[in-house]
């Protein structure tokens, strides 16, 4: 029961995350197209290659930050439904 509920969240999540990439890819190439600004911008290279590590750094920050957050309650949650006394 509890798998069957993760997998269908699990499931769910990724069809949600995979239509907000294809709307935010759909809402860039309409914006880009409007203003005609270039898709294939040319950027400085070696002001990129400076801060790369710090950015890298602070997603990893956000992904631990996060997966912490969703897997307390998840926890709590299986614990709940795996203790409870059936009625």
């Amino acid at each position: 029961m509890v798998l069957a509920k993760l997998l269908s969240a699990a499931a769910l999540g990724t069809i949600a995350v995979a239509l907000a990439w294809v709307m935010a890819l759909g809402a860039f190439l309409i914006l880009a197209a409007l203003t005609g600004q270039s898709l294939n911008p040319d950027p400085d290279w070696g002001q990129l290659a400076g801060g790369w590590l710090t950015q890298l750094i602070a997603v990893l920050q956000g992904a631990a930050f996060g997966l912490a957050l969703l897997s307390v309650p998840l926890v709590i949650g299986i614990w709940r439904v795996l203790t409870r006394e059936v009625k």
